[in-house]
C-alpha cells in the first residue's frame, strides 16, 4: 500500500496536475481572502471559504480524473488486480495520495486566521471550525471523483461526469426549492446529496458531529463502490450458485443501508450531544445564566412563534430548541399568520412581524417583536440595514422571568437636583432585566419607599437639602443601596456638603480636580477622555477582559482611611501614568486613581456603587464603546435585585470588530498569495516536467 501511495503521489508532482491544482486553489482562495477579510475587514474566514467552494467543481476533477481511468486505459489495472495488495488498500492508497495533495493548500489556508489576528480581533475558533468543514467537503468531493474515475477509462468522460455530479450537489438546495418550496418526500431524498449544506452547518461556527459522520459516510460509500467497480472487472459469472456480481450488489446494499442507519441515528440525537458551539460569544448555545434560569423553572411556559416551523429564523429557532432541551417546562408552538391571521390580536392591539414571539404562563404574557431580537445599524451611504447583534436569548429569558414572577423589582430615580434623565438604551436595559423605575422626590415623601431595591442618582448638579440628606441617612441605616454618578462641580466638600456627607458614610469622597491620562493608549483623542482599566469583580462581569469603558471628564474617588466598618473595592481605575489636575490644567498629583468603586457598610449591609463621571451612562457615550458602559450599568442595577434572572443576558455580537489593514500591507499580502506562490508552483511544475522529458 505504501509503495502505491508513493507512486501515486509522485505522479501528481512529476506532471503539471498537482502543481496546477495547488496554484489554482491558492490563487482563488487568496484572492477572496484579501478581498473579504483584509479589504472589507471581515474577522471570520468562513466568508472566504463559503465563497470559494465553487472551485471544487472544476479543480477536484483535475485531480481525480486519471486516478483509475488511466489505469484502465493503459491496461495496467490488470497488474494491480493480480498483485498481492488487496483492492481496498489500492483504492485507499490512491485516495490518500490525492488527499495529501489537497491538504497542502489547506495547511496554507490555516495560516490565514493567524494573519488576521495581527490586524485586530479575529474569529479564530470560528475560522478553524469552518476550515475543518472545508477540508471535509474537499475530502468528500475527492472520494466522489475517485468513484466516477472507476466507471470509465476515458479521462475526459471522467472529468465531465465529476463536474456534473459536483455541480448538482452544489445546486441541491435550489433544485429542491424548485420542486417544492414546502418540501416533500422527493426533496427529503435530495437532501442526502446536499454535501454543501452540511459544510454550511460547520462554517457558521458549529462543529457538528452529524455533519462529520455524513462526510465520513460519503467517503466510505464512494471508496466501497470504487472497490466494487474494480473487482467487477475480475468477476466471472458462474452458472452454478450465486454469481459474484449478485454478491457484490448484496454487499453494496448492506453497506449503504448501514451507512444510512448510522446517519439517521446521529440525526435523531439531540443537538446538545452532536453540536459544539465554537463561536467566541456562544452564539449557538445558551449562556450559563440562561441555563440556570431554565433549570430552576417550576411553571409551564408556552412560547408561540408567529410563523411556520419551516420558515422560522434559523438563529432564533436554534435558541428555542436549546431552551426546550434545557427545561421540560418549555413548549414551543407555531402559529403561521397565514393560517391564524387573528391569533396575535388576543395579546396585542398593534401589528407585529413574522417570527415574533408570544411568551405565556397562565394568564400572564409578553410579546416580543422579531425586530427586538436583533440590533441593527443603518448605512446611509448604501441605504442598507445590517444586523449587528443577536438579542433573542436575552429577550426570551427576560420574558420568561417576567411571566413567572409575582412582582417586579423597583429602582427609584432621584429628582429635584438637576439629575439627568435615563437614556433610551439604559431604560431598555432595565426593562429587559424586569426592573421597574419610578421617580423619587425626597421633598414630597416622608421617607424612601419600602419597596426600593436601590436609589439611582444620575449626576445631581445641586446639593441635597438637610431634610433630604436625613432621609437618605435613614435609608442607608436600614441597609439601603445607592447607585451614584457624581457630577463634575468643583469642590464637593464646599459646594455639595450634604451630598459629600452621604458619600462619607461609605468611606469615600470625590477629590477636587479632573483626571488627565498621559499614556496615549489609555485615552481617546483628548487626555481627559479616559479609557481606564476595568478590575475583575462580579460587578464588572462581561466587561473585564472583554470590553472597555469610556469615562470622559472623570474625577478621582478617594478612600478615607479613618472610616470604619466599610469595605471599598475598586471597579475601574486609571493607570500609573495619569495625573489629577485643577480647572486650569495644573497638576495636583500623579498616580493611579479610582473612577468607580463599590463600598459596603459591614454593620448595616448598605451598599454604594459610585462612578466619578457624570456622562458614563449616557446613550451618546455608550455608542462610542462596544457596550461596556451599558453592561457596567446593567450589572450594578441587577446586583441590587432579588431575581437571579435579573442579570441581563447581553446582546451577542454578530459582526465582530472589523480588521484594520493598511493599504501597503494588503498589497504585499496580495502579491504574495495571488502572484508569487502560484507562479512559483507553476514554475516548479514546468521545471520538473522539462527535466523528465530531457532524460
Amino acid at each position: 500500500m505504501t509503495a502505491i501511495y508513493k507512486r501515486e503521489l509522485k505522479s501528481y508532482f512529476c506532471t503539471m496536475t498537482g502543481w496546477v491544482f495547488l496554484a489554482v486553489n491558492i490563487f482563488i482562495t487568496g484572492l477572496y481572502f484579501v478581498s473579504m477579510n483584509l479589504t472589507f475587514g471581515e474577522p471570520d474566514l468562513s466568508y472566504t471559504l463559503n465563497s470559494v467552494i465553487f472551485m471544487f467543481i472544476f479543480s477536484i476533477p483535475v485531480l481525480t480524473m486519471k486516478a483509475i481511468s488511466e489505469e484502465r486505459k493503459q491496461k495496467t489495472d490488470q497488474l494491480i488486480l493480480t498483485s498481492s495488495v488487496s483492492v481496498w488498500r489500492i483504492a485507499c492508497a490512491k485516495y490518500l495520495a490525492m488527499l495529501t495533495v489537497f491538504i497542502i493548500p489547506v495547511v496554507i489556508f490555516s495560516c490565514f486566521p493567524l494573519i488576521m489576528s495581527a490586524f485586530g480581533t479575529a474569529a479564530v475558533t470560528e475560522s478553524y471550525c469552518s476550515l475543518a468543514g472545508f477540508f471535509l467537503l474537499g475530502a468528500a468531493c475527492i472520494a466522489i471523483g475517485l468513484f466516477i474515475s472507476s466507471l470509465t477509462e476515458s479521462l475526459v468522460v471522467s472529468a465531465i461526469l465529476t463536474i456534473a455530479v459536483l455541480f448538482v450537489t452544489y445546486q441541491v438546495d435550489g433544485i429542491a426549492y424548485m420542486i417544492s418550496s414546502e418540501g416533500n418526500l422527493f426533496t427529503a431524498f435530495l437532501e442526502i446529496f446536499n454535501i454543501t449544506g452540511n459544510f454550511s452547518k460547520m462554517s457558521g461556527g458549529i462543529f457538528d458531529l452529524s455533519s462529520l459522520v455524513y462526510f465520513l459516510s460519503v467517503i466510505y460509500v464512494c471508496l466501497f463502490l470504487t472497490v466494487q467497480m474494480i473487482r467487477k472487472r475480475s468477476y466471472t459469472v458462474s452458472r452454478k450458485g450465486i454469481a459474484p456480481g449478485a454478491y457484490s450488489i448484496g454487499m453494496t446494499i448492506t453497506a449503504v443501508a448501514a451507512v444510512v442507519f448510522v446517519n439517521l441515528s446521529f440525526a435523531a440525537l439531540p443537538d446538545r450531544y452532536t453540536q459544539m458551539d465554537m463561536t467566541s460569544n456562544r452564539l449557538y448555545s445558551l449562556t450559563d445564566a440562561s441555563e440556570s434560569v431554565l433549570k430552576s423553572l417550576d411553571k409551564d411556559i408556552v412560547i408561540y412563534v408567529l410563523n411556520s416551523e419551516d420558515d422560522e429564523d434559523t438563529l432564533l429557532g436554534n435558541t428555542l430548541d436549546k431552551m426546550q432541551e434545557a427545561s421540560s417546562h418549555i413548549t414551543v408552538e407555531y402559529r403561521d399568520p397565514v393560517e391564524y391571521p387573528d391569533f396575535y390580536k388576543d395579546y396585542t392591539d398593534g401589528n407585529i412581524s413574522f417570527n415574533s414571539l408570544i411568551i405565556t404562563c397562565g394568564d400572564k404574557y409578553r410579546v416580543i417583536d422579531f425586530s427586538d431580537c436583533y440590533t441593527t445599524s443603518f448605512d446611509y451611504s448604501t441605504f442598507q440595514q445590517t444586523a449587528e447583534g443577536y438579542d433573542g436569548e436575552g429577550q426570551l429569558i427576560s420574558a420568561i422571568d417576567y411571566v413567572t414572577r409575582d412582582s417586579l423589582d423597583r429602582i427609584y430615580l432621584l429628582t429635584g437636583h438637576g439629575e439627568r434623565s435615563l437614556g433610551k438604551e439604559f431604560s431598555e436595559a432595565l426593562t429587559k432585566a424586569n426592573i421597574e423605575t419610578e421617580e423619587l422626590n425626597l421633598l414630597t415623601v416622608d421617607s424612601v419607599p419600602d419597596d426600593a431595591k436601590a436609589i439611582y442618582i444620575a449626576a445631581a448638579h445641586t446639593d441635597l437639602t438637610e431634610d433630604e440628606a436625613s432621609k437618605l441617612d435613614a435609608y442607608i441605616k436600614k441597609g439601603g443601596k445607592l447607585i451614584v454618578e457624581a457630577a463634575y462641580c468643583g469642590s464637593y466638600e464646599n459646594e455639595m456638603p450634604y451630598f459629600s456627607r452621604v458619600l462619607e458614610e461609605f468611606g469615600v469622597s470625590i477629590e477636587d480636580g479632573q483626571i488627565l491620562e498621559k499614556d496615549r493608549s489609555k485615552y481617546f483623542q483628548r487626555e481627559s477622555y479616559l479609557l481606564p482599566d476595568v478590575m475583575n469583580d462580579e460587578l464588572t462581569e462581561g466587561v473585564y477582559g472583554e470590553s472597555y469603558v469610556f469615562m470622559p471628564g472623570a474625577q478621582s474617588i478617594a478612600e478615607n482611611e479613618s472610616s470604619e466598618n466599610t469595605e471599598v473595592t475598586a471597579l475601574v481605575k486609571t493607570g500609573d501614568s495619569s495625573v489629577l489636575a485643577d480647572s486650569e490644567g495644573n497638576e495636583i498629583k500623579e498616580g493611579s486613581f479610582n473612577t468607580a468603586i463599590h463600598s459596603v457598610k459591614e454593620d448595616t449591609e448598605a451598599e454604594l456603587i459610585l462612578y466619578a463621571c457624570e456622562s458614563v451612562f449616557t446613550d451618546e457615550i455608550n455608542a462610542m464603546t462596544t457596550g461596556g458602559n451599558l453592561r457596567l450599568f446593567s450589572n450594578a442595577a441587577s446586583s441590587f435585585t432579588d431575581s437571579e434572572s435579573n442579570i441581563s443576558i447581553p446582546v451577542k455580537n454578530l459582526s465582530g470588530d472589523y480588521l484594520m489593514v493598511s493599504q501597503g500591507t494588503r498589497f504585499e499580502i496580495t502579491v504574495f498569495l495571488t502572484v508569487l506562490i502560484p507562479v512559483l508552483l507553476l514554475a516548479s511544475g514546468f521545471v520538473i516536467m522539462y527535466k523528465r522529458r530531457k532524460r
